[in-house]
Parts: structure tokens; C-alpha cells; sequence
């Protein structure tokens, strides 16, 4: 077989058998990297304390430029599905490093409010 028509069969395989609503949810997880893109180059008191507070201090600035940037050209990317898989790739390491370095005892335990109507007495 020719590759040029193997291609054409595999997208054509492929549109039939997307589901819309995945459009959708890639959409919305774009749109809302873009608002917490805006919303963290805003919050200037957030982001100072964020660095203040951080463990690597030495870095904290070029770290914040670079989620900033993630965030915003990549929400915008996510949103249109241009070049989705390296956009997302860019989002990797922000996730992890709000997870393990920037609160760390919140993602190593998880606390359950108590609001009295569980308790024993």
C-alpha cells in the first residue's frame, strides 16, 4: 500500500471515531490554563509570596515567567488544538512542581474537614 493512502484511511478511521465531547473537555482545560495564566500574572502579592516561600528562591523568578508563559500560550494552543501534545508537555512540569515543591505536606496528606457530623460523642 501506498503511505500516502494508509494516512488518508487512518484520519479518516480516526474523525469517524472521535468523540465530540473529548473537543470539548480539551477546550475547556485550555481556556482555563489561559485564566490561571492571566489570573497569576495579576495577583502580583500571590506570586511574591509564592517565591518568598518557595525552596528554591535562586529561581523562583525565572520559574514564574515560565508558568506564566505556559499557561498562557499554552491554554491558547490547548483551546484552538494546535500542537497539543507539546503544549500539554510544557503543563508537565508546572504540575509537578505545584505538587511536590510548592506544597509539599498538602499532597503528602490530605486533610478532610471535620464539621462535627461525624463525630463520636
Amino acid at each position: 500500500m501506498n503511505l500516502t493512502q494508509d494516512m488518508h484511511r487512518i484520519e479518516h478511521w480516526a474523525d469517524a471515531h472521535h468523540p465530540v465531547w473529548v473537543d470539548f473537555v480539551r477546550m475547556a482545560l485550555g481556556i482555563f490554563l489561559f485564566v490561571k495564566g492571566v489570573m497569576f500574572i495579576q495577583d502580583t502579592a500571590a506570586l511574591q509570596s509564592i517565591m518568598r516561600n518557595s525552596q528554591f528562591q535562586w529561581v523562583s523568578f525565572g520559574m514564574a515567567h515560565y508558568v506564566a508563559f505556559a499557561h498562557l500560550v499554552g491554554g491558547l494552543l490547548i483551546a484552538m488544538g494546535l500542537i497539543t501534545r507539546i503544549a500539554i508537555l510544557f503543563q508537565i512540569p508546572i504540575l509537578l512542581g505545584a505538587v511536590f515543591f510548592i506544597n509539599p505536606q498538602r499532597a503528602s496528606t490530605p486533610k478532610i474537614p471535620n464539621s462535627g457530623h461525624l463525630s463520636s460523642s
